[in-house]
């Protein structure tokens, strides 16, 4: 058994928080396609009204083979 396990994966993702839960699908679509076992978002969430972008934590999860972390850029 190895010791070492080789991770690919991509951080500082942006994209359109207005296009809401399909862009998760269509990042973890995108990212599985290319390989990816990990995509980490990073959102410029706004100040107000910050509780209308929650979704992008819950919505963290798997897409296909990839694991998509959302998080927030402040």
């Amino acid at each position: 058994m190895a010791d070492y396990y080789e991770v690919i994966g991509c951080l500082h993702i942006h994209f359109h928080l207005n296009d809401g839960r399909q862009a998760f699908q269509h990042l973890g679509d995108e990212a599985s396609y290319a390989g990816l076992d990990f995509l980490i978002t990073t959102s410029h969430t706004p100040k107000t009204h910050r509780q209308k972008k929650e979704w992008v934590f819950r919505e963290s999860g798997y897409y296909g083979r990839t694991l998509i972390l959302g998080a927030e850029e402040l």
